[in-house]
């Protein structure tokens, strides 16, 4: 089955243990919940698994492929062709509008504000962001600005997407509706997977990692 293996994972900085002896497999398909309380490793493990961090010791294989010894070309590539992430911060570039922050591109950005495509304007619809795609992202509010970073990973049609606690700060509809579209997602084949607080949402995921077990000072 496709998707992430980790085997033997260890993460440090600066000679401090963060992460030792991680063993997991996210599965294509499926939507992977990664639990534990605050500052046990979440987001580390999160970063490692999206290939924003590299392993101290240990391996990950992306679709069996070992990435251990890929370069810095192999990792961009793939972020730009096989993943989106959804970051608790948005990961959102302040001063552009909507368009752009989903499609991080100026040529497509300027092509859809004039000839909006039918797939661009079905996730603007689904995520009720169908008017405000010309506004400046510093116009919207936390839980808007959470659905664009849902957005970019639907237009980008990514094989995986990390999501850095998705659903926090969100009220009951917002929540809703980007919960309902990571599990959309994961049906269509895609590997998601998520650090998170959120109780109801570990529940609905397909697994659930207990980080805390991989934490020295656990």
């Amino acid at each position: 089955m496709s998707g992430i293996t980790v085997s033997s994972l260890g993460y440090s900085i600066r000679g401090h243990q963060i992460l030792h002896n991680v063993n997991l497999a996210c599965h294509s398909g499926t939507v992977t919940a990664l639990r534990g309380r605050s500052g046990c490793g979440k987001t580390t493990l999160l970063d490692l698994l999206g290939m924003l961090l590299i392993p101290t010791t240990g391996s990950i294989g992306v679709n069996g492929m070992a990435t251990e010894h890929w370069k810095d070309g192999q990792r961009c590539r793939f972020w730009h062709d096989h993943a989106a992430f959804v970051f608790q911060d948005y990961g959102m570039i302040p001063h552009e509008n909507v368009l752009y922050n989903i499609t991080l591109n100026r040529r497509e950005a300027r092509h859809a504000a004039k000839h909006l495509p039918r797939k661009m304007a079905a996730i603007l619809s689904y995520l009720r962001l169908e008017d405000r795609y010309l506004e400046p992202i510093d116009a919207l509010s936390g839980g808007e600005r959470q659905r664009v970073s849902v957005a970019r990973a639907l237009w980008k049609d990514a094989d995986y997407v990390f999501a850095d606690e998705p659903t926090a700060s969100l009220d009951a509809e917002n929540k809703r509706i980007v919960t309902n579209l990571l599990f959309d997602l994961a049906a269509k084949g895609v590997c998601v997977v998520i650090a998170t607080h959120d109780d109801d949402l570990v529940a609905k995921s397909h697994q659930s990692i207990d980080v805390e077990r991989f934490s020295p000072t656990r």
